[in-house]
């Protein structure tokens, strides 16, 4: 067997986790990335850093889309098989890794392999690592169903992301923390959260940064950074806005450069109009989040509500000061508290708790 290492990333945390493990695993191999099921298969920017990076530790990076629904989608994914299937021919790794074996791509790469017997290796997703994913037993049945039927019978249904009998290495951010049934089973080895303050990552966040026209020494100016949440979320949230200005308000009085960041699904600059309350930076929403914190200077202090932006934060950047704001009048936002606490970020209620 080849010596051949190949990642299968999806989403950019996994691609971020991806870049910084080949960097430091195992540095003799061979290592190429296919980016699976894209949705921007035709100008996809982190396909194009990742194949500007001057550091890569990776031979090759590809792009395989999934852009497509209803029966196209069957379509697509058969072409993409057929793909894989000439290419593992030649590869033939002796490791494959993946932010998800619920990715079809992934399980049909093991299915392909089956006779060599890779290694699964499971890098940590974040959040379905530590809380699980929710279950509906009759849906999961129907799903696993409707994919053996459709694709073929290798197809597993796993309980939980990285629980399938495809994976038998786990790369944890927090091992101790993660769920018992991810880990039945399995070899568990924590990820060094050291990996992503590497040069090299660092470069390939500027890399990124420069393809959405970003100054990247803007980034090390940021005193304060505020995540706003999905707007669905900020629309469950009574009085969202007003306590928001409240919170910039407040933070002016002790931070030179305020700089907020939309979620992804926002298609405005600002449309909350931050900017006329003294906000300093607009992030572009369209930059992942895992690529804007490798270059943000140490200490600087994060403040959030609801959502996972905090803890990817806790994962890839302990060095930073982490603050969740959750209003204990507000059910939603507290729901959020518990997993906060769990991975030790600072929990407030209060804007006059706030502390920079």
């Amino acid at each position: 067997m080849s010596t051949a290492i190949l990642y299968l990333p999806s989403t950019p945390l996994n691609v971020l986790v991806s870049c910084a493990h080949a960097i430091a695993y195992n540095k003799s191999s061979k290592k190429v990335l296919w980016l699976i099921d894209q949705k921007n298969c035709a100008d996809n920017l982190y396909v194009r850093a990742l194949q500007e990076w001057e550091d890569s530790p990776f031979s090759q990076v590809t792009v395989l889309c999934g852009n497509k629904k209803g029966l196209a989608k069957l379509k697509q994914r058969k072409q993409n098989f057929k793909w894989l299937n000439n290419r593992l021919a030649n590869l033939q790794p002796k490791t494959v890794f993946t932010g998800s074996d619920r990715r079809i791509e992934f399980q049909y790469v093991m299915h392909c392999l089956k006779d060599l017997n890779p290694l699964g290796g499971y890098l940590d997703d974040g959040l379905y690592s530590y809380t699980g994913r929710r279950q509906v037993w009759y849906k999961d049945l129907f799903s696993s169903w409707l994919k053996k039927l459709s694709y073929g019978y290798w197809w597993e249904e796993p309980v939980t992301v990285g629980a399938s009998s495809k994976i038998q290495q786990l790369h944890l951010f927090q091992p101790e923390a993660a769920l018992s049934i991810l880990k039945k089973n399995k070899q568990v080895i924590a990820l060094n959260n050291k990996l992503f303050l590497n040069n090299k990552i660092f470069n390939l966040s500027s890399s990124v940064l420069k393809l959405f026209a970003e100054d990247i020494n803007s980034y090390a100016l940021i005193d304060v950074l505020i995540f706003i949440p999905h707007p669905n979320n900020v629309a469950k949230m009574n009085g969202y806005l007003l306590r928001l200005q409240t919170i910039i308000s407040k933070l002016k009085n002790n931070a030179n450069t305020i700089a907020i960041k939309y979620h992804p699904r926002v298609s405005e600059n600002d449309p909350l109009e931050l900017q006329k309350l003294g906000v300093s930076k607009i992030i572009p929403a369209g930059i992942a989040s895992e690529f804007v914190l490798p270059v943000l200077p140490a200490n600087c202090a994060v403040f959030g509500d609801v959502g996972t932006a905090l803890l990817t934060c806790h994962w890839l950047r302990p060095d930073l000061n982490l603050t969740a704001i959750l209003s204990k009048e507000d059910y939603f936002q507290q729901s959020f508290g518990p997993i906060m606490r769990q991975m030790g970020i600072k929990v407030i209620s209060l804007v006059e708790e706030i502390e920079v």
